[in-house]
């Protein structure tokens, strides 16, 4: 890995560590966290590809579901920062990377989430008195 790959891994950490920490923020045990089995799925679409890293991290949460996240390789960025936003240098909708979901897995709201593969990208919430007293986090 070059200094130049690892400095931006270093600043993109505390993005990974609030999805992985989210991922598993809601069962009664820690996850456990590896290696993906290995690089992007064939099913990520051409133009994605290129962005994303090849080494993905595994997560096992502890009811069993198992999800392989691979994000951009180094840090995203934009020019739309957006004020009160945890990552003011990414505009929204920016891709972060992709997540595969190989079984069924439940979400803190008790949603049902089929298999499949899934990307990720930067979201706020608006600003407009309907999202009061909602975690940053969730």
């Amino acid at each position: 890995m070059t200094a130049a790959r690892r400095a931006a891994a270093v600043r993109f950490f505390p993005f990974a560590a609030a999805v992985l920490a989210a991922a598993g923020a809601f069962a009664p045990d820690q996850p456990t966290l590896g290696d993906a089995d290995g690089p992007p799925p064939a099913e990520v679409p051409d133009e994605i590809r290129p962005a994303l890293g090849e080494r993905g991290v595994s997560v096992t949460l502890s009811e069993g579901a198992k999800l392989e996240f691979w994000f951009v390789d180094g840090q995203p960025g934009g020019e739309g920062a957006v004020p009160g936003a945890t990552f003011p240098g990414l505009e929204v909708g920016t891709l972060v990377g992709v997540v595969a979901l190989h079984d069924a897995w439940r979400d803190y709201k008790g949603n049902r989430i089929e298999p499949g593969l899934f990307t990720m990208r930067y979201g706020t919430r608006p600003e407009d008195g309907n999202h009061m007293g909602v975690s940053v986090h969730l």
